[in-house]
Parts: structure tokens; sequence; C-alpha cells
């Protein structure tokens, strides 16, 4: 029984929550459904087909082909133009357009951007003026400005402080400069070498305008006065510049008289002695008339010359020396000199251990001895030169031995590559620091000339022991030279040769006897040591 009354109503009981059917679904329908989604998904399908293959080929294909010259559509353009009133004979045959045709402006196409001149060199203002703030905060002053004065010179044992009082400038600079260099924290005043250079400039009320430190040719710094008080530091950027120099000139007197004549520096002349100095004595066979040609590479830092960096290349025409050529070619990473064939125009050895006045003994298997007196072979040469004359090593190697060793007075002894020793005897005295084992380059100082064990007066005895049998030094050095260019370089060789000769055929030799035929260096002379190998 179901109880009345509002919001009371109820189902009847046992009457549950019932779901209602779907109506049946005939089945033509569900046929007619399933082609209806075949006949979308077709078309779909056809219609990215056609936007993708079928419009393009067939857009492609409908393209006319170009007409030939007198063909169906010049037939049309006449018949166009004749119906317009033109006779035909007006019209003009088409052809094929070049590229004057397609030329608007009638220029020449040019093959690219013409070269840019090269820069100017620059120098110390060049590169101060690219400091932010150069010509608004600050100015810096320059040599020869007036009212200002410039005192330069190395810091020595003197400080900072020390430096601008003996300037007789106002100290008030020496905080105003040190704050501004603790700020940027570019260096320490404390940490000062005595080598380290300084320039100040300083005006006519006796202020500082600027501070330069100097500590190498590159690591330069300024501190400039800006405003009344204060400072502003920074460092430079120095520009480095290679440069490369060709000249050519005839010998007067000298040749180093002669290559300082024709605009060079006199260290040039260590250079050329390092490439020659164990097979051609230019200071004994150069004569007047003599000719040379050379090109050299050059540093300059800042728009000023530093120092010359190597030789390019070398010629010399003598009356005694002959033909000469050297180039300058990189093995194994050093520079080594070459004559134009590939062989090389450098020795080994240094030609003597020092610089010595006579050789008072040479190698002889069967020498009497001055003291023993009697028949004792002499493996080695002696070199008479005063005592405390500077030994050198006569090529790269290791020390082997230092020390006191009975006749032989204080020994030096050096190994060779190649199974070689030489030997040095009767020193005075060592170079300092020698240490056994560790390597010695060729021209390195490690001893001075004496006359200690068993000697007569001071000289040096030299030997040099091959494969454990000691040879005459003599002919040994004279017969070792550097290796050649190796094969498998020899054509790159060849081509900087080529490269260098057409870059020195720019500098015309002075006229003179036609040079004398290429000959075989002549061998080094004994006992003269080039300026490279003399420094320690």
């Amino acid at each position: 029984m179901a109880v009345e009354g509002p919001g009371a109503l109820r189902r009847p009981a046992g009457d549950g929550l019932r779901r209602v059917p779907p109506p049946p679904v005939r089945a033509g329908d569900a046929a007619d459904e399933v082609r209806g989604h075949r006949v979308f998904v077709f078309a779909c399908v056809g219609l990215v087909f056609a936007s993708v293959v079928a419009v393009p080929a067939v857009f492609l294909r409908a393209r006319p082909a170009p007409a030939a010259a007198g063909g169906p559509t010049v037939e049309l353009e006449t018949r166009a133009a004749e119906a317009a009133g033109f006779p035909a004979a007006a019209l003009p045959v088409p052809r094929a357009l070049t590229e004057a045709d397609l030329n608007a402006v009638g220029d020449e196409e040019e093959e690219g951007p013409a070269p840019l001149p090269p820069p100017p060199p620059q120098t110390m203002s060049d590169a101060c003026r690219k400091i932010p703030g150069y010509g608004t905060i600050f100015v810096e002053p320059q040599e020869g400005e007036e009212g200002v004065r410039v005192l330069e010179g190395k810091f020595g044992r003197r400080t900072f402080f020390q430096v601008v009082k003996e300037a007789g400038a106002n100290l008030e600079a020496v905080q105003a400069i040190s704050d501004a260099v603790k700020r940027t924290g570019l260096f320490d005043f404390r940490r000062i070498q005595p080598d380290d250079r300084y320039r100040l400039f300083v005006d006519a009320d006796g202020d500082v305008r600027m501070f330069e430190l100097a500590r190498s040719d590159t690591d330069v710094y300024h501190a400039v006065r800006v405003g009344e008080a204060s400072y502003v530091a920074h460092q430079v950027d120095v520009p480095v510049e290679q440069r490369v120099t060709r000249v050519a000139g005839r010998v007067e007197g000298s040749l180093a008289r002669s290559l300082g004549a024709a605009g060079l520096d006199a260290s040039i002349g260590s250079l050329l002695t390092d490439i020659f100095t164990y097979s051609v004595n230019f200071s004994r066979d150069a004569r007047s008339g003599d000719r040379f040609r050379l090109a050299v590479e050059e540093q300059w830092i800042g728009g000023r010359f530093r120092k010359y960096t190597r030789v390019l290349a070398f010629e010399y025409y003598g009356s005694i020396v002959g033909a000469v050529r050297a180039y300058a070619f990189d093995l194994d990473g050093k520079t080594r000199y070459f004559a134009a064939d590939g062989s090389s125009v450098q020795r080994v050895f240094l030609s003597a251990p020092c610089a010595y006045e006579a050789i008072s003994s040479r190698f002889d298997p069967n020498r009497m001895h001055p003291i023993l007196h009697r028949r004792r072979p002499h493996e080695g040469i002696d070199l008479v030169a005063p005592t405390g004359t500077p030994v050198y090593a006569i090529a790269d190697g290791t020390l082997a031995f230092h020390g006191e060793k009975g006749p032989n007075g204080n020994l030096v002894v050096v190994e060779h590559a190649g199974g070689m020793f030489s030997y040095y005897a009767h020193l005075s005295a060592y170079a300092p620091r020698l240490r056994d084992g560790v390597a010695v380059r060729r021209g390195q100082l490690v001893g001075y000339v004496g006359s200690t064990g068993r000697s007569t007066g001071p000289h040096l005895h030299f030997g040099i022991k091959v494969d454990g049998e000691f040879v005459d030094p003599e002919s040994y050095i004279k017969s070792r030279r550097a290796q050649p260019v190796p094969a498998d370089r020899m054509a790159e060789f060849q081509e900087l040769v080529a490269q260098v000769d057409r870059e020195l055929a720019s500098v015309a030799l002075p006229d003179g006897p036609a040079p004398a035929a290429a000959a075989p260096l002549p061998a080094p002379e004994v006992g003269r040591v080039g300026a490279a190998d003399a420094a320690p």
C-alpha cells in the first residue's frame, strides 16, 4: 500500500531500479552505417592523394614547353599584331638571352671586393685610444706635450714612494695611484721587481699626469689622472707585430758595417754568425765589392722595433767565399738552415770548445809525453788559452761527470747521442750550478781553462771518444754536418725556396761581378766560437 503525502512518494514494494534497453537495431541500418564510415575514410584518403601527388603532376604536365623561334607562339603573336594593325615584319624574332642581356647597368661584374690596404702600424697611443672612456673620462699625456716632463728608469731597490719623491712630484699622487691600482687588482706595488721599468709624466705644477709600469715589453700598466685628485688604472693592450724586411747591399770594409749601412740593426750579425759559424768565416773572408741580399723577420712592439726573430733567407756572393745561400726551414719544431739543394749549411758541433791562442799538441797515438818522457798516446788536442777562458760544450748532450780526476785535474765529461763522449780537462773551475745527469745544450758554459792535474801550463785538453775509442777531434768535427732535408719534405722545401727567391728578386742586387759558381762550403776554422754559441 502506498503512503500519500508531499515529498513522501514511494515506489511500490518490490519494485527495484531497471535499465531501459536501447531500441532494437535493424540489420540493414548497421550495414549502412559501416558503409558510410568507409566512404568517408576513402574520401579523405583521396583528397590527400590528390593534393600531394595528382594535382602537382597534372599541373606540371599541363605547363607549355618553351616555344622555339618561329613556332606556334610566333604565329599567334603575328596574327595578334596584324589584327591590331602592325605589320608582321615589325615584330622582333625571339632569341636566347646572354649574360650581357641581363646586365641592366652595363658594368662588368667584379671578381670580388677589392682588397683593403694594410692597416697602418699601431703605436702605444693607438692602443690606449681603444680603452673605454678615452677622450671623455681621461686623456693620456704624450711625450713632448707642452709643460709635461717624462722621467723614466728602473725601480732597482726603490719603492714607488721613493720614485715619486726623487722625481720632485706631488706626493699626494702616491696614495691616489695606489688606490686606483688596488681597485682594479692589476698588480701589487709590494711585488715590484728591480728590473721593472717606470715612466712618470709630470706637468708644470708637479702633478703626476700618468704613471706607467712596464714589467716586460708587453706587460704594461697605466694610471692616468682624472679630474683633480683621482686616477684610473688599466692594462695597456700593447700591439705586437711581425714584419719582414728585405735588403740588398755591397760590402764596404766589413760585412757588419755594410749591414748597418743597409739600414739593419747591429744585432743581425749574431743571427748570421749562428747560421754560418761552423762553415763560413765572414769576418776573415769578406772583401770589399762582395754583395749580399737577405730577408729577415722582425718583431715590433708598440710601434717600435724590438728585435730580429730569425733570418728567412741569406745570399752572399764573394770573391773568396763564392756563392752562398741559406734558407730557413722548420724541422721537428726547430728552425734550421739549408742550401737550395737541401743540404745543411750548419754543423752539429762547435768548431772548438773555447777561444784559444794555439794548439800546443795534436792528436798523436805515438807522442812523447813532455813530463813522463816516454811514449804515451795523446788522445786529444791541447788548446793554449789564458786561465779563466770560458769553455763550452760542443754539442747537445747530458753531463756525465764533473770533478777531480787525477792527472786530468778538474774534468768535465759530456755524453752525446750515438755513443759519443766529449772531455774537457785541466779546468780551473766549473760553471755554476752544474749537476751530473742534467741536459747540456750546445754552447753552454761548462768550465774555465786552467792548469790542474798533470799539466805544464794553462791549456784545455779536449778529447772525443766514439764507440769506446778516442778519435782525432779536429778531423771528426770537420766531418760532421747536420742532416739534409728529409726526402718526404723535399717538395715542400723546394716550394718554399721558389717563393723566397721570388720575394728576394724584388730587391735588386747592386752592380758587381757575376756571382761565383756555387761551391762547397769551406771547412770551419777550429777555435773560432760564434757569438750565439758563446752565450752561456
